[in-house]
């Protein structure tokens, strides 16, 4: 996304000569960089609220991604990409998985 930011466009039905299309996909890769390089940094820490919190609001941002997808493809009607039902599955996993580690964590 963040580096080939046309061919993500494409990919997932936008228009890469769209430049607004094209500047979002890379502000998606920035974001996935950011909560992949927090994940890194606390997957050893002591601070059990931070990891709490942490868990917590990755979650809520893959259940509510969930949630505006579904919104997108069957109430707006938005074309969904080959792999969405993959992806939202995905989503749901890891969002059920960050929940379980979450209740696991010992406040």
């Amino acid at each position: 996304m963040l580096f080939l930011p046309a061919e993500a466009v494409k990919y997932f039905g936008g228009h890469p000569e769209n430049l607004n299309e094209v500047s979002l996909m890379q502000f998606f890769g920035v974001l996935h960089i950011g909560f992949n390089f927090t994940a890194i940094n606390l997957r050893k820490s002591l601070d059990t609220k931070v990891v709490k919190s942490f868990l917590l609001g990755i979650a809520f941002v893959l259940f509510a991604s969930v949630g505006t997808a579904l919104y997108g493809a069957y109430v707006l009607e938005i074309p969904i990409h080959k792999t969405a039902f993959f992806d939202w599955g995905l989503w749901l996993i890891l969002g059920i998985g960050a929940l379980y580690f979450w209740s696991k964590e010992k406040n």
